[in-house]
């Protein structure tokens, strides 16, 4: 059974790189990136094999031939990318005695917050045909690849607070894209913060508002046995409360149905064939030392080969082209 980062977290034994990623997590909101299970590829270019046709299964009367069944498989290939950078520290402040955060503790643990919003954008967003560096995300997949065109939900650009009969649409909008995920069970539901304030809201009033906790204590709305996660802003905006800076805009997206000004929601399955959070190597953390360029600058390299992995159709679903502002 696959890990998830929260996993890794809790059994980390190295005392810089747990750090990184305990900050990762505790005391902030749950994001998508915390419920990926993680699974090591064997290269960049990950070869993967796709269901795309389940065959058929037929009946037969006593004495008739028995028909032949096959599901057929296809060969696929999942591109990782690399996130990298160094962290330049000034080699005095690291003598400097004060009160004042050791330094590189400080730009790592800030670098740990940033690199999960880097990775729950490049899930949401990852446009390899705007960006070669970006691993393949999942409205481009949604847009772009056959397999998972018909898991896309229309909503038409319904305005979800006009009034109690759109309300009620939209939970039959994301009621369907439910049961085109994980055999109608999806474990995770991405969303942005508007729409995960009004759908709070309308399960509220509704009764039906259910929440549960993970093992950092940080409650996490569910409906059904799906938990809802805000996917959170953006590199860029990480110390920003516009909507701009989110992940998914709000109302700032062109649906897979080409509804302009709209807000998408993703249904993930991450069990048994459900997607995975792909890495060459786990999370690297080096003090490198000295640069030899600039002497005066101390060196931390952080370096994670990662890619995503949606092994079959059904490990994904989304309601396209809403109304939330």
């Amino acid at each position: 059974m696959a890990i998830t980062l929260l996993d890794t977290a809790a059994i980390e034994q190295k005392p810089l790189k747990k750090a990184v990623l305990m900050a990762m997590f505790k005391g902030r909101l749950p994001s998508p990136m915390d419920f990926l299970p993680i699974e090591n590829a064997k290269s960049l270019a990950q070869e993967v094999t796709r269901l795309t046709d389940p065959g058929t299964p037929s009946t037969r009367n006593i004495g008739e031939a028995v028909a032949a069944y096959q599901a057929v498989f296809t060969r696929g290939q999942e591109t990782l990318k690399v996130i990298e950078n160094k962290i330049t520290i000034d080699k005095v402040l690291l003598d400097v005695q004060t009160y004042i955060e050791d330094p590189i503790a400080l730009q790592t643990r800030t670098y740990s917050l940033v690199i999960k919003n880097t990775v729950n954008n490049l899930l949401v967003n990852g446009d390899p045909a705007a960006d070669a560096s970006d691993p393949a995300g999942l409205q481009y997949r949604l847009v772009n690849d056959a397999m998972f065109i018909a898991q896309a939900v229309d909503a038409n650009a319904l305005d979800v607070d006009a009034n109690d009969a759109t309300r009620n649409s939209w939970l039959d909008y994301i009621d369907e894209a439910i049961t085109l995920c994980g055999g109608g069970a999806p474990d995770v539901c991405v969303i942005n913060r508007q729409t995960w304030i009004k759908f709070r809201s309308a399960l509220r009033n509704l009764k039906l508002l259910n929440t549960t906790k993970d093992q950092f204590d940080r409650e996490i709305m569910v409906y059904g046995t799906t938990k809802f996660l805000d996917a959170g802003n953006t590199p860029a905006g990480a110390l920003s409360s516009v909507a701009t800076g989110q992940v998914i805009l709000n109302d700032g997206v062109t649906s897979a149905f080409n509804d302009a000004s709209t807000t998408q929601m993703y249904f993930l399955s991450t069990a048994d064939e459900g997607i995975r959070l792909l890495q060459l190597h786990p999370l690297r953390i080096t003090k490198v030392g000295l640069d030899p360029g600039d002497p005066g600058q101390f060196v931390v390299d952080v370096t994670w080969p990662i890619g995503f992995l949606i092994p079959q159709k059904f490990a994904l679903s989304s309601v396209q082209g809403l109304d939330i502002s």
